[in-house]
């Protein structure tokens, strides 16, 4: 309709908006109710990982070309942020036509990523989701998942942990760097529910810059070489285990 009417009509894209504001956070944190209590605190060994990270805000903000991050957290809270922590990211956000002139839209949507930690069900934060959205008279936002992918992690005391830190150390001479847990998606959880098989993730023929299912996505071919190497030591390695 008009923008004439818009003193008088409810406005789909306020309504998606202060929906979204109330599960976004300004630092990008899931602040969807009962998604706190449910987020496993780190451990002392989750903390001496982080530690161990050779990883600062200017490199971060070098490594992937941005001018700033998320405002309100520094340092190792910023990287447990990235690491530990529930987030979401607004992928999009679409409602009307700007050729359309001055008009009121009817419908507005916004596409979510919502990256989950282990001890947080992706079936439960949907339950939790359309309950935060109730509790706040936003029922008329409806939400429809598109995938979901439960969370998995591996201890860091599991042998083919051992073993891919001796590769890479046989393969380049140095001691590699170790998170605790990545904000990835991967079929792992499958293998381990299914096998009770843990899963790696380790080595990487990505670096920051290899932009990442962006349309320009790359591998700089000395790097995929290097993994090559690790992953053949690796092989050897966790063989003897």
């Amino acid at each position: 309709l008009a923008s004439m009417y818009a003193g008088i009509l409810p406005s789909a894209p306020d309504r998606l908006l202060r929906a979204l504001a109330t599960i976004v956070g300004p630092d990008g944190a899931l602040t969807i109710d009962g998604v706190a209590e449910r987020t496993p605190a780190p451990t002392a060994d989750d903390l001496a990982m982080l530690t161990a990270i050779p990883w600062t805000e200017v490199d971060a903000r070098a490594a992937i070309e941005v001018d700033a991050l998320v405002p309100g957290l520094h340092g190792l809270d910023l990287l447990r942020r990235y690491v530990l922590e529930p987030f979401v990211a607004v992928c999009s956000v679409t409602s009307g036509d700007p050729a359309w002139g001055l008009v009121v839209p009817g419908d507005a949507s916004a596409r979510l990523d919502i990256r989950l930690v282990p001890g947080l069900d992706p079936d439960d934060v949907i339950g939790l989701l359309l309950a935060h959205l109730r509790a706040r008279g936003l029922d008329d936002v409806g939400v429809e998942v598109l995938a979901a992918v439960a969370p998995d992690r591996t201890p860091a005391s599991e042998p083919i942990v051992a073993a891919a830190i001796a590769a890479a150390r046989d393969a380049e001479g140095r001691d590699p760097v170790v998170y605790p847990l990545m904000p990835a998606y991967s079929a792992s959880r499958v293998f381990r529910d299914e096998l009770g098989t843990p899963v790696l993730f380790a080595g990487a023929v990505t670096n920051a810059r290899s932009n990442l299912h962006a349309p320009n996505e790359n591998v700089v071919l000395d790097e995929y070489l290097a993994y090559v190497r690790f992953f053949g030591r690796l092989i050897e390695r966790f063989a003897a285990t």
